[in-house]
């Protein structure tokens, strides 16, 4: 192989990021012109086109349940947003449709706007009913992952707190979500909710949220490995003191 070959094998796997055996066999193929080598790898290895939604669509899926004056058309809530969920196959009270408002980068609490819905569906590629009830499914799925989880938490403290400049929510409505999105991640869930509603709490932190899930993802429920270390909160801290004491 002549210098000048070994030269054109460089600059062509520099561009494409070719193995040295590709860039070699399209070399050869193409007489080693490398201007023309280059641009057929990229024509055999271009990524597919992005299918084309068709957001009339989901323009005709929301047309269903919004509402019919100029205040409500562009927007789907409460009665029918709890229909839409179900005609979907999703428990309205459940995580998945809070999975779904992440999805949609939704503002308000129980609410999609038009916009939200139709740039949310379409970006995941859906734009029909039956697709809808297949990515609801994969949400559901994928929430099941850790490091998807805690995005999702993270995400929904601000989604659920009062607008505004306020950066705490009410303590009820942090039990109500808990009692939504922990089960299946917090072994003493039960007794936390018992805890906090015996406490004159009146509202959660940013802090305290994100501490809640720690706790309940990395502390066994026997407090085997739990450490009164100061890296908890006092509340929490608390909290296993109240169940020792219920045990004891």
């Amino acid at each position: 192989m002549s210098l000048a070959q070994k030269r054109s094998i460089k600059e062509f796997r520099a561009v494409t990021g070719a193995t040295e055996k590709v860039a070699q066999d399209y070399l050869v193929r193409n007489a080693w012109v490398l201007d023309r080598a280059v641009d057929a790898f990229f024509n055999q290895n271009k990524a597919p086109a992005a299918k084309k939604i068709d957001l009339a669509k989901l323009n005709k899926v929301f047309d269903q349940y919004c509402g019919s004056d100029e205040k409500t058309k562009n927007v789907v809530q409460d009665e029918k947003l709890a229909q839409f969920f179900e005609d979907h196959d999703v428990d309205p009270s459940g995580i998945v449709t809070l999975g779904v408002a992440w999805k949609l980068q939704a503002k308000t609490l129980g609410a999609f706007t038009r916009k939200e819905f139709v740039d949310g569906f379409s970006a995941a590629g859906v734009e029909t009913s039956a697709q809808i009830k297949a990515y609801a499914k994969k949400i559901e799925s994928t929430l099941e992952d850790d490091k998807t989880f805690k995005e999702f938490y993270r995400w929904l403290f601000d989604y659920v707190k009062d607008e505004g400049e306020r950066k705490t929510l009410d303590v009820q409505v942090a039990l109500d979500m808990w009692s939504v999105v922990l089960p299946k991640r917090f072994g003493l869930l039960a007794e936390w909710v018992e805890f906090v509603e015996g406490q004159k709490m009146k509202v959660v932190s940013k802090d305290l949220w994100q501490q809640v899930y720690e706790f309940g993802r990395d502390v066994k429920p026997d407090f085997a490995n739990y450490e009164d270390d100061g890296a908890w909160p006092v509340i929490i801290d608390d909290f296993v003191e109240f169940v020792k004491s219920k045990k004891a």
